[in-house]
């Protein structure tokens, strides 16, 4: 616990002092650091927080798209429920995407099917476009939860 304070406080006056050049590399290497230095017990667990919250501050300054933000914060989430053994956590996860992937899957093909109905339409039809835009989208966000899952399969 004393090595991880100790740490946390070299980050942050490293951070207020030299304005810590903070790249996506250096938040692994921080991360890395971070879980090396070993177990905190659970009526301390206020620093895990702390050092999140160093983190996303530190992530949010960086220039990235939301989608890799996120990506990057889920990471760090799966990171530390394994860091401290929460594997059950980590099971709940995986079967809450299963069915989230299940869900998204059946909606695709739902609406693949219905715009078999569509015939000789424009994209300036509602419906259509409506359509079209719901299917882009759960396919984007499809992508996102098998992104996810895999990443959790690695854990």
């Amino acid at each position: 616990f004393n090595a991880k304070k100790a740490y946390l406080e070299a980050l942050k006056k490293k951070a207020e002092d030299s304005k810590l050049n903070v790249t996506q590399d250096n938040l692994q290497e921080y991360i890395k650091d971070w879980k090396t230095l070993g177990y905190v017990p659970d009526g301390k667990r206020q620093i895990e927080d702390k050092f999140n919250k160093f983190l996303e501050k530190s992530l949010e300054d960086l220039d990235l798209d939301k989608k890799d933000l996120a990506f990057i914060k889920y990471k760090m989430l799966m990171d530390g429920y394994k860091a401290t053994n929460n594997i059950k956590k980590i099971e709940n996860e995986q079967f809450f995407l299963i069915k989230k992937i299940d869900e998204l899957t059946r909606e695709i093909q739902q609406l693949d099917n219905n715009m078999s109905f569509f015939s000789n339409t424009t994209e300036s039809n509602p419906l259509f476009a409506n359509v079209l835009k719901t299917l882009k989208k759960n396919q984007e966000d499809l992508k996102v939860l098998k992104e996810k899952y895999d990443y959790l399969k690695t854990l």
